[in-house]
């Protein structure tokens, strides 16, 4: 009971972590403050109006490179800077609000992700309470039924008998749940009446799998809320981003190094959902109705190598913003921009 109660207690915390995390709950007030520091940032530029300044440098340089034979590059620094110019006025006009806003490339980002999530556990109803139920049942419900009777009781006979039992909880030290089961099958009551060393061994390994899980799932919620505040730092960022990469040259390197940073942090909220779905359908196949309580070994070795492979995720990912940073720097007719 003591291992039960405290595995329980550390899933439970994992997973409320994890749901708040992708609940997006902290994104309005982390948020908030850069919107309101984004919009003073944008009546500054529009007073200062330089636009029209910086993009008839772009012309004038532009010029000068065609007069020196390098018509690629002057049409390529022209129609970039134009390019630029009618997004900074158009879809890109509020990059805060854009991407951190309710309806946001963040919050379009998770919910396409949780909805293939949702497909790959064959869940229904809502995205992120549909993630916390089938973590629930694969890290609290299963491992309880193998835990107290030694195999998984969804999928047999004794399956609505547990699921009764168990809402009309909670029993604290009461025998109701131990005493329904045994009513459907008498094996697996004089199982749970049995308590065992290998019931203890079986604790321990369970124990351990709830240490990995919260590895793995300070891993992936930090690796998101992070990513979150990078965005918005980003956006605001891009305010000033977008008008500076109106000259040509160099001047634009800071303004790709942004995209591509934007770009790779919105997928990592993306694959963040997936990889869970994911995990949970492997576990869930793992825990399947013929599996015995000594599978949580595996469980624990399989979360030890979901930690390892996340890493390196986010690593691919954090070097993919270098390198569309760096595509997107390349020239007609001259070397690519230089990237701060």
């Amino acid at each position: 009971d003591m291992l039960w109660s405290s595995y329980r207690a550390w899933v439970a915390l994992a997973i409320w972590f994890l749901d708040w995390v992708m609940g997006l709950d902290w994104l309005t007030l982390a948020a908030a403050p850069f919107i309101t520091i984004g919009t003073a940032m944008e009546a500054v530029v529009a007073k200062i109006g330089v636009t029209n300044t910086f993009l008839l440098v772009t012309f004038v340089t532009a010029v000068v490179w065609i007069i020196k034979g390098q018509w690629a590059t002057g049409i390529w620094e022209v129609t970039m800077s134009l390019v630029i110019s009618a997004l900074a006025v158009g879809v890109l006009a509020h990059p805060v609000k854009m991407i951190a806003g309710p309806d946001g490339w963040i919050a379009t980002a998770q919910r396409s992700g949780q909805e293939v999530a949702v497909e790959l556990t064959g869940g229904e109803g809502g995205l992120s309470g549909t993630q916390t139920q089938a973590l629930v049942d694969v890290f609290v419900r299963k491992p309880h039924e193998l835990l107290n009777f030694g195999k998984i009781l969804d999928g047999t006979d004794c399956e609505g008998a547990y699921t009764n039992v168990v809402r009309g909880g909670p029993y604290g030290s009461e025998s109701d749940i131990r005493d329904a089961v045994g009513g459907c099958d008498e094996a697996l009551g004089e199982y749970a009446e049995n308590p065992s060393v290998s019931m203890v061994i079986d604790g321990i390994f369970m124990g351990l799998g709830a240490g990995v899980l919260v590895l793995l799932v300070v891993s992936i919620g930090g690796s998101v809320l992070i990513a979150g505040m990078v965005l918005l730092w980003e956006s605001a960022k891009g305010i000033i981003n977008l008008l500076i990469g109106l000259l040509p040259g160099a001047a634009r390197g800071p303004l790709f190094t942004t995209v591509g940073t934007i770009a790779t942090r919105l997928a990592l909220f993306f694959v963040s959902s997936i990889f869970l779905g994911l995990l949970v359908l492997l576990i869930d196949e793992l825990l399947g109705s013929d599996a015995t309580a000594r599978v949580f070994l595996l469980v624990d070795v399989v979360l030890l190598v979901a930690v390892v492979a996340w890493w390196r995720q986010r690593r691919n990912l954090e070097a993919a913003s270098t390198r569309l940073a760096q595509a997107l720097a390349a020239r007609p007719g001259a070397g690519p921009v230089r990237l701060p």
